[in-house]
């Protein structure tokens, strides 16, 4: 599981990623019968993922939990770096 630091660290990489995202209100992430189950739909856009990570919800832990399964052949680092690219693409 990550840590509380990379978690933070991921946060606030999404939070930044959201707002430079080109298309921040396009749904871009299927997050199936959880989302839907809380009444959001079936896809979440860039602004909604950072949101609800902010704000650790139901939504975000699940969340959390997507990106720490990344982050077994991922590096946290570069899911990082990768968030934070689209400030300087």
């Amino acid at each position: 599981m990550l840590s509380e630091p990379e978690q933070q660290r991921v946060l606030e990489a999404v939070l930044e990623w959201a707002k430079y995202h080109p298309a921040p209100d396009l749904p871009m992430l299927q997050m199936g019968q959880v989302a839907e189950r809380l009444g959001l739909g079936r896809q979440l856009t860039p602004r909604e993922i950072a949101f609800h990570l902010e704000r650790r919800t139901e939504v975000g832990q699940h969340l959390i939990t997507l990106i720490d399964s990344v982050t077994d052949s991922v590096p946290v680092d570069e899911v990082v770096r990768d968030l934070v690219s689209y400030r300087r693409g």
